[in-house]
């Protein structure tokens, strides 16, 4: 898109003048779409077991639907789906994670 197939070329300052996220931000966005799904109950599967209610209220400004984050020993799960996103889930304000539909809840993200 740049025209810049030079050797030494950054692919961060292409990525900041094309104005395009990153690969990182992208799928951080839809692991958490996709657990907004599961919340309002959008995507079919038995994932309770994963999913546990946070019922810890001693912070300020926190929503009421998150959480426990799941723990593991190995490092194949501690970096899994999970534990991951229900982190990341856990620190958006309130008013994203009680968006009323999926287009709105993107649109929070940005």
């Amino acid at each position: 898109m740049t025209g810049n197939y030079e050797q030494t070329a950054s692919v961060t300052s292409m990525l900041s003048e094309l104005k395009w996220d990153s690969l990182e931000s992208l799928r951080g966005r839809a692991r958490l779409t996709t657990m907004y799904k599961m919340c309002y109950g959008m995507l079919e599967g038995n994932w309770g077991s994963y999913m546990i209610p946070n019922r810890e209220r001693r912070t300020r400004g926190s929503h009421y639907f998150k959480f426990v984050v799941p723990k593991g020993n190995k490092d194949v799960f501690r970096f899994s789906f999970f534990p991951r996103t229900i982190s990341e889930w856990n620190r958006l304000p309130s008013d994203t994670v009680l968006a009323k539909t999926v287009h709105s809840f993107k649109k929070k993200l940005t």
